[in-house]
């Protein structure tokens, strides 16, 4: 065991002494030129870190006292604007407002909006005649299209809107309660179209030349929109064909009971209220009368 350890000090001596000898060699080879230079960029190095140290002290220095003193200034310049504020609210306070008259009100506008208007006038006598003649034709078509856009609003408005009944907000003695009263009545002949010969498909083992049955009816909507919408032709057709498509064949006599009338009185109802909702007309149908059930 000490054998080894004395070929490892043995071994570390001499690596040491190869070490300085490299090194000594390598310093006795190396230029007097270049060891002058090494030294001297050494040199430079820990001036230039020195130098840069001082001047970022400085300038840190230099900006605090910057801050320091545009905060002295800014509280310099709102104590002077509130001292300002103040004294502009005290002499309006103690101002006699009472004394004031049309013409100093006239020439205190006039000194606020004068130069305003004079630019304006400045301007428009600046302008051709075909530009003042363009200018005013196209204020006027805006303007009527603007009250055109506002009465067909207004149109669209009262045709969708559901009646609203306003009772008087109160009566005299002098006033007959019963004739001054709108009754809700009054725009049923509105509310309500008929249809003639609307055809519902039947059922039977043998037709016998019977195709359908011929419905009259009458339906009452809860606004006037709606039966004055299918008072139109092209809608009418829609009505019929959505109760001819999605009413299921029939037997002949099952509608002429009471049970079966209401029974396809409901059918109607609900079909005409889904083609309501399907065309995104606003209200619905709150009867149905049916007048006559013929053969087809």
């Amino acid at each position: 065991m000490k054998f080894w350890l004395k070929i490892e000090a043995f071994i570390n001596k001499l690596l040491v002494s190869t070490s300085d000898a490299s090194k000594s060699l390598v310093s006795k080879l190396t230029p007097n030129k270049v060891k002058d230079t090494l030294t001297q960029t050494k040199s430079k190095s820990l001036s230039l870190k020195k130098n840069t140290k001082e001047q970022i002290e400085n300038k840190i220095k230099g900006s605090k006292a910057w801050t320091i003193g545009k905060v002295g200034q800014t509280k310099q310049v709102v104590a002077s604007s509130k001292e300002a504020a103040l004294t502009t609210v005290s002499n309006a306070k103690s101002y006699d407002w009472k004394s004031l008259n049309f013409q100093k009100i006239t020439i205190i506008v006039m000194a606020v909006f004068g130069p305003l208007l004079f630019r304006i006038k400045s301007w428009y006598l600046t302008l051709k005649p075909t530009s003042v003649l363009t200018i005013t034709i196209t204020a006027v078509a805006f303007s009527l299209t603007g009250i055109t856009v506002v009465q067909q609003a207004n149109e669209i408005e009262d045709k969708t809107a559901k009646e609203v009944v306003r009772k008087p907000d109160s009566y005299s003695d002098t006033m007959d309660r019963d004739k001054l009263a709108r009754s809700k009545y009054r725009h049923y002949k509105n509310q309500r179209i008929s249809l003639a010969a609307v055809s519902i498909p039947v059922y039977v083992e043998s037709r016998n030349g019977m195709q359908s049955l011929k419905i009259d009816f009458t339906f009452e909507a809860d606004n006037r929109y709606i039966a004055k919408y299918f008072t139109i032709f092209e809608n009418e057709y829609l009505l019929r064909d959505r109760l001819n498509r999605t009413i299921q064949p029939i037997i002949p006599t099952f509608p002429m009971k009471a049970e079966g009338k209401n029974i396809l009185k409901a059918k109607m109802k609900s079909e005409i209220n889904k083609l309501i909702k399907d065309l995104k007309i606003k209200g619905e149908i709150k009867e149905i009368y049916i007048h006559s059930i013929l053969n087809g």
